[in-house]
């Protein structure tokens, strides 16, 4: 990996730049005419706020709350010994009122500049799929990277969205496990070659 792939490119959007998005909430508070009759159109909050289909992963939701705890920096690049970092890091997990999405907020540090990172994540409610939005101030520049995977067996939640590198497509993997008292989130950069794993994180209750 280089410093150009650290700094960016990390990551791909969401959608095409200038492409609109259709919001659930769009018409609301319009008029239509009825017989030549204006008459304002009618919706149900809750269908229009609540996604039936989206749901927070049980491990997930589990792990709400504060946590703190290490994490480590993998930079094979760097010569060794200087490879592996280790810094002090936090992670939040909260959702959202209805449990249809979750929000994974953490920081960490290196070089004495502290870096945070976000990772939206929710659930198909009749599978197994999950999708994440990631974005990180060190490991991303300018992008929201797009993350589909599923829940594992053993409750392990676990996605992978890829990146352009030049002529090459890499990408990443970041998973979540939760035993006992201890959060784990690690992160693992693929290359065509092969995967070196990124960040390993473990976290306490706080």
């Amino acid at each position: 990996m280089t410093h150009a792939q650290k700094s960016g490119d990390y990551g791909t959007r969401f959608s095409k730049p200038g492409a609109r998005t259709p919001s659930p909430h769009k018409g609301r508070g319009l008029l239509v005419r009825r017989s030549g009759i204006a008459a304002p159109i009618h919706w149900s909050l809750r269908s229009v706020i609540i996604d039936p289909n989206m749901a927070v992963p049980k491990l997930i939701d589990r792990a709400k709350g504060l946590w703190r705890g290490k994490s480590l920096l993998n930079l094979p690049f760097m010569p060794l010994g200087e490879q592996i970092t280790e810094s002090d890091s936090t992670l939040r997990v909260e959702t959202d009122a209805n449990e249809t999405y979750a929000t994974v907020t953490y920081d960490w540090m290196y070089e004495g500049k502290r870096e945070t990172g976000t990772i939206l994540i929710c659930q198909a409610k009749e599978s197994s799929a999950v999708e994440f939005g990631w974005v990180d101030s060190w490991h991303q520049s300018g992008a929201v990277m797009h993350l589909a995977g599923e829940v594992a067996a053993n409750g392990t939640v676990e996605a992978k969205g890829t990146y352009p590198a030049g002529e090459e497509v890499w990408g990443w993997t970041i998973a979540f496990s939760l035993s006992g008292n201890e959060l784990t989130m690690d992160m693992v950069n693929v290359a065509p070659k092969g995967s070196e794993w990124a960040v390993k994180a473990s976290y306490q209750p706080d």
